[in-house]
């Protein structure tokens, strides 16, 4: 279906973009939630693919990111950033919940937008079908308070609006080590060259980001990074994460079956977890990104409400007399 984008008003008065795309006949929606230097349009191909299993399909702009850039890119405010991301998510959501009350409401975090998908499910207690993390990890507490500190030195030193090419060297510096020769800074991203190629060509992708933007994602890191902050989750909710085991962000696979196990610890019943050998950082833009999109479909459809099923098939029966 045709791509429709709306701004929405946050309690600050920003403007967030919403991208959507709605299904013919929907029986779920979907909200992703994006990366760091990226945006929600890049996942327009997953959308209509969701699109034609029924799904309709939201996704936001950060602030800082997208169309979501009013001043200056890579940076969420100058001030309570990541609270005010958050804020964003539930802006979203209660826009899409009161539209379409009866859909179920999955979410999909990729990345950075992972870490922002499992802040905001420890802040409130809006009800979900399930939830999908892409491209993400369990992060060690020290390094994360490591990179804080650091990152606050440079904030200093250079202003807080501005980017370090220190920072920039301690957290992206070594993903590309493991794909030498490597053809471009961005091979970490996908084996597919084309899909690299495509990222580097957007203008609204591979900017770097400002002190202060990582001194929030920083904190915000810190605030999940705990089994107490995991045990917030609401234990019945069902997770999916998946990657590649050659993707540097999910420590090789390492950082993703740590998250899994720490889920499972924290007590959430249902965590199922998809590692794929070969993928890079983008399993949805990999060379193989059809098979795990079928199986993306394939669980999402396994988690939707029973009763929405039933009232589906008795509407196609009175729809058939």
């Amino acid at each position: 279906m045709a791509l429709i984008t709306r701004l929405l008003d946050a309690s600050d008065f920003h403007q967030i973009p919403l991208h959507t795309w709605q299904a013919a006949a929907p029986k779920a929606t979907v909200l992703i939630l994006h990366g760091m230097a990226e945006h929600g349009l890049r996942y327009g191909r997953l959308a209509e693919t969701l699109n034609q299993h029924g799904y309709n399909v939201a996704a936001i702009d950060h602030r800082g990111h997208g169309q979501s850039v009013h001043n200056l890119a890579g940076i969420f405010s100058t001030e309570r950033g990541w609270e005010r991301v958050l804020d964003d998510v539930s802006c979203a959501y209660e826009h899409l919940h009161e539209n379409q009350p009866e859909l179920p409401v999955f979410i999909l975090g990729h990345s950075m937008g992972s870490f922002i998908t499992q802040s905001w499910l420890m802040q409130q207690e809006r009800k979900l079908a399930g939830v999908v993390l892409s491209g993400s990890t369990y992060n060690n507490r020290i390094l994360l308070q490591l990179g804080r500190m650091v990152t606050r030195m440079e904030s200093l030193r250079l202003g807080a609006d501005k980017t370090s090419r220190l920072v920039d060297l301690l957290t992206f510096g070594s993903y590309n080590n493991g794909f030498k020769p490597a053809r471009t800074p961005f091979d970490w991203l996908s084996a597919d060259t084309a899909e690299v190629d495509a990222y580097i060509a957007d203008p609204l992708c591979g900017f770097q980001c400002t002190n202060s933007l990582w001194l929030d994602l920083f904190q915000g890191l810190l605030s999940i990074t705990s089994l107490p902050a995991l045990q917030k989750l609401d234990s019945r909710l069902p997770f999916y994460i998946f990657g590649g085991d050659r993707d540097p962000v999910g420590q090789n696979g390492k950082g993703l079956r740590k998250l899994a196990h720490r889920l499972t610890e924290a007590g959430v019943e249902h965590v199922d977890l998809k590692v794929w050998p070969g993928g890079r950082h983008e399993m949805l833009n990999e060379s193989n990104r059809d098979d795990v999109t079928h199986q993306l479909v394939q669980w999402l459809d396994r988690h939707i409400p029973q009763t929405i099923l039933t009232n589906r098939e008795q509407q196609s029966t009175l729809d058939g007399v």
